[in-house]
């Protein structure tokens, strides 16, 4: 069987992801070995998968104290150390070491792509995003845009949406270009690829949203399925392989950060039953904020005025890592019994016994709810791919959009409450979810996942090859 390594940045909704078709993997017998610049050891430990800690991953910066004219009189040294700085000779190190058969990079990795396929090492890219291919009727991921829906929705609408976008990124460019000199990201990137014999591929968002994305047509694993996505035109280098959720059973004591949050869990979950073997069975609404985004400290602020108002409802709310202590504004004191505030919540497990979530819009905390047919409400924080993760949300009848006004933020606690009960009790969004669940079904009973990263593989492959890196056995 195949080595096959997996590169990520070690986002937790990617290592999820990628750890549920590592599963898959294992189960076809292959060899697998993870890579990151971040250390996520405990993640896959239940996997039992070796790990190698890469090098940080981190935008050019320089600490200099130069004249602009000194740094553009000293432009190409500077780039150099800053293509140094990248530590790809690490990264190489370790791919000859590691003699993988077939590599599966982050799509935003871009050095750790270059390096591989100047190396002529067989590569995939893992696409957590709904979409970022440019089409007629393919909005950019960054807008709320629906197909269809009013003037913008309209395939003219959508183009323009698309030449704004690459308007602002190409604006970007420029004055991160003048600003750092010569050594912003996408210029590193641009003389790195030089370096070593890569054929940069330009462009600003005209034709993909990941932005810089320097590679022609390289081929495209995208986590999720097809159906949860707009209608678009078929790729031939971009294959869905389904929705990757991981499917071992819950472990609450290895998913949670500390001991007291889960004795607070599990405290909360214990009176819960007892009060629903007494009364009626009390809906459970589970609130997911994002691990790499300041929490909206108004937005909770609301949750637990609606809490508050609606004492059979039950609310746990992870806060993404954010300890209550760093919140800095003050929220109703004391917290209702109704209320459970986690820094880290076990999303999965918490999504299993969910009547209903409210979440931001990452993608994969989408595709879990799908998994366990969970209705969502999206308040999308206006950043990255949420809007455009939400509209697809609202597109296949899933759950609800919440966009609080402006003006009269005191009516965002009954706007809140009003959702809610929508979800909780309007059949609508289960059945269609349901259906989401059933369209989804083949990606598993296929094997298309495993199918499709098998196709990536090299007819002759080094496998055989004794790896001599240092790995840490997880």
């Amino acid at each position: 069987m195949a080595h096959i390594v997996f590169v990520t940045a070690g986002l937790s909704g990617l290592v999820n992801a990628s750890l549920a078709l590592i599963d898959q993997l294992q189960q076809r017998g292959h060899q697998i070995t993870y890579a990151s610049p971040r250390d996520i050891r405990q993640s896959l430990q239940p996997l039992a998968i070796p790990f190698v800690q890469l090098a940080p991953w981190t935008e050019p910066t320089e600490t200099n104290a130069d004249s602009r004219w000194q740094k553009l009189i000293h432009l190409r040294q500077r780039q150099e150390k800053a293509v140094d700085n990248l530590q790809m000779n690490r990264f190489s190190e370790a791919l000859r070491s590691l003699s993988p058969d077939l590599l599966l990079i982050d799509i935003e990795m871009h050095p750790h792509v270059i390096t591989a396929i100047t190396a002529n090492y067989a590569v995939g890219l893992l696409c957590p995003f709904m979409s970022i291919w440019r089409g007629l009727r393919m909005p950019p991921i960054h807008t709320p845009i629906i197909p269809g829906q009013g003037w913008r929705g309209q395939w003219w609408g959508i183009q323009w949406a698309w030449l704004r976008y690459s308007w602002q990124k190409w604006r970007g460019y420029q004055r991160d270009r003048l600003a750092k000199v010569g050594c912003d990201y996408r210029s590193v990137l641009r003389c790195y690829a030089h370096k070593v014999g890569y054929a940069f591929r330009g462009g600003f968002g005209f034709n993909t949203w990941v932005v810089p994305y320097p590679h022609e047509q390289l081929p495209v694993l995208c986590l999720y399925a097809k159906g949860l996505d707009f209608p678009s035109v078929e790729r031939s280098w971009v294959r869905y392989i389904g929705p990757m959720v991981k499917a071992k059973e819950f472990d609450m004591s290895e998913m949670l950060s500390d001991g007291e949050s889960d004795r607070k869990l599990t405290t909360f979950l214990k009176n819960r039953d007892l009060q629903g073997s007494i009364q009626q069975k009390r809906p459970l609404i589970y609130c997911g904020f994002s691990s790499f985004r300041t929490v909206s400290q108004s937005f909770l602020r609301h949750l637990i005025t609606v809490a508050t108002q609606q004492p059979k409802w039950d609310f746990i709310i992870g806060l993404g890592g954010t300890k209550l202590l760093d919140l800095s504004l003050p929220i109703p004191t004391p917290v209702p019994t109704n209320v459970c505030l986690l820094s880290w919540a076990p999303q999965r497990m918490l999504l299993s016994q969910a009547d209903c979530a409210i979440i931001h819009g990452g993608p994969h905390t989408i595709t879990e709810c799908i998994h366990f047919g969970v209705p969502m409400l999206v308040s999308p924080l206006n950043r990255d791919d949420q809007p455009g993760n939400a509209a697809r949300v609202i597109y296949h009848g899933l759950g609800l959009l919440h966009q609080p006004d402006p003006n009269n933020f005191k009516s965002v606690p009954d706007q809140i409450q009003q959702q809610l009960r929508i979800l909780l009790t309007n059949k609508h969004y289960r059945n269609n979810l349901a259906k989401m669940q059933k369209a989804s079904q083949h990606y598993a009973v296929e094997n298309v996942a495993t199918q499709a990263v098998e196709a990536l593989l090299p007819t002759s492959s080094p496998s055989s090859n004794s790896s001599t890196y240092q790995e840490d056995a997880s």
